[in-house]
């Protein structure tokens, strides 16, 4: 009995697994543990040629088994095509393994390949040269991760972020056109626009404070002069969900003297009946 049986035979049933796991995976070849790996991992010879590629490199690519794929793709870049973050197209050199066979410690490489399929694939890539005992570089190992839908994803948000930039652009134009002062408020109170008729009545460095805090500082009193408390103020019942119309109060405009003002308001709901912000 060997030395090693003998300790698994003397062993508690937990150790004598741990043992066993420990032959099964002593006994797993490279190639056998890379197929486990989630990212497309590709091992080239110091010549370029492809030696080796992972399960998730063949599904990657397309169809097809192991062999066939290497011999088809005998030159990494045989038939794919890459391209920078500006949609130009991208030299064979600015590969990440190509890049790696020249003795390039390569992190994060982002390219879109194209396959000969027609497929475009985002992949973010490390690669290192594989050098032997004696300093030679004798091949190099890529692992690409896919971020398709993650570029996918960021190209959906900016043209989002475009549409939403139009559409503040064209309220600010409605906005500004109106005869009316008008702010509008966040969730919080805090002010998110306001026209030049708005700014001209308080004052264009009170008109950037928050909006809680202009009417009190205004000064602000109901029709019969009495002061209104925050709590009970316009912004404050808008937040809580509150609409009304022509209410008149009191202010100390931005020229010092006394402004009457009818003010119309409501909340701002998004979805779920949520309040978002106020409008006056």
């Amino acid at each position: 009995m060997e030395q090693s049986d003998k300790v698994a035979a003397g062993s508690t049933p937990a150790v004598a697994a741990r043992l066993l796991d420990s032959r099964i995976l002593a006994n797993l070849t490279a190639s056998e543990i890379l197929d486990t790996v989630p990212d497309a991992v590709s091992i080239t010879d110091g010549t370029g040629r492809l030696v080796y590629l992972n399960e998730a490199w063949i599904a990657l690519m397309g169809r097809g088994d192991r062999e066939t794929r290497l011999e088809t793709q005998a030159v990494f870049s045989r038939g794919v095509r890459g391209f920078r973050q500006d949609g130009s197209a991208a030299d064979d050199r600015e590969f990440a393994i190509t890049r790696a066979l020249t003795g390039e410690i390569v992190q994060g490489s982002e390219l879109l390949l194209e396959f000969p399929d027609g497929r475009k694939v985002w992949l973010r890539t490390n690669a290192r040269p594989i050098i032997d005992e004696s300093g030679e570089i004798i091949g190099a190992i890529a692992s690409s991760h896919d971020i398709t839908k993650l570029r996918l994803l960021e190209a959906e948000l900016a043209r989002d972020r475009l549409l939403l930039q139009d559409r503040v652009q064209q309220l600010e134009m409605i906005i500004s056109s109106m005869a009316d002062g008008v702010i509008i408020t966040d969730e919080h109170g805090n002010t998110l626009l306001t026209n030049a008729v708005y700014d001209q009545i308080i004052g264009i460095e009170l008109g950037r404070l928050p909006a809680l805090d202009h009417f009190p500082r205004l000064d602000a009193r109901d029709w019969n002069g009495d002061h209104i408390e925050p709590t009970r103020g316009l912004v404050a019942r808008t937040l809580a969900g509150e609409r009304f119309s022509n209410e008149e109060i009191l202010v100390t405009g931005a020229s010092g003297s006394e402004v009457y003002l009818l003010v119309s308001g409501g909340p701002l709901v998004h979805a779920y009946d949520r309040v978002v912000g106020g409008v006056f």
